[in-house]
């Protein structure tokens, strides 16, 4: 019984991931990654769009995005910079990057798997990165949160947003919430379905937000 559940329950994901979240074809996005050619030489050359304390950020990165190279290990990748406000104060900031669709029914799904740099007031990377593990969320459509908290002593001034090379390759296999399973009948009901293991492909570009807020 359980069994014949967990696979309406799948099915049910795939249904809402197919009408409600963009679709993309992963083959074409990973055939364009491999041509990418970086359109930016330096740190000291990117355009930083400024973001407050308490603020809030939607923003896309798309084929059209400025792309850098950020080393053997990570690879070329579209990104997006921020200014980050001048604060004696710590402050967390939480990036989401949202599913899409891949393609056809049943062909699962994929994100742009977010990773950060961050610069000090020269341009120049800051080592101290304290990233949360991220975390898969359910509201209206999956998505992957990371999380980091900055401190004056770290002397950050700019963020960048970008993906790597393996996760464009590979994408990444995580835990993720499971819809609610609607029962209909005479006595209607809701079954909690918990969490579900899941794989997702990687993506060169993606629909993003950005906040920061105050750490108490």
């Amino acid at each position: 019984m359980m069994k014949i559940i967990s696979c309406i329950a799948a099915m049910a994901v795939c249904m809402a991931i197919s009408g409600c979240i963009p679709r993309v074809d992963v083959d074409e996005k990973r055939a364009e990654y491999k041509s990418l050619q970086p359109t930016v030489s330096s740190y000291e050359e990117m355009s930083f769009e400024p973001i407050s304390l308490s603020g809030d950020k939607n923003f896309e990165i798309t084929s059209a995005s400025p792309v850098f190279d950020f080393g053997p290990q990570d690879g070329v990748s579209h990104y997006k910079a921020f200014e980050l406000p001048t604060t004696d104060s710590t402050y967390r900031v939480l990036i989401k990057s949202y599913q899409y669709a891949v393609q056809c029914l049943f062909c699962g799904s994929a994100y742009f798997y977010q990773t950060v740099k961050l610069l000090d007031e020269t341009r120049k990377p800051v080592p101290i990165v304290r990233p949360e593990p991220a975390i898969f969320k359910l509201g209206g459509s999956y998505r992957r949160e990371i999380a980091l908290v900055i401190k004056p002593e770290d002397h950050a001034h700019y963020l960048v947003v970008h993906t790597t090379k393996q996760f464009v390759d590979a994408g990444d296999t995580h835990v993720q919430p499971a819809p609610d399973l609607f029962i209909a009948g005479p006595l209607p009901m809701m079954i909690p379905m918990g969490n579900m293991q899941t794989s997702a492909k990687g993506l060169p570009i993606g629909e993003l937000d950005i906040a920061l807020e105050p750490v108490e």
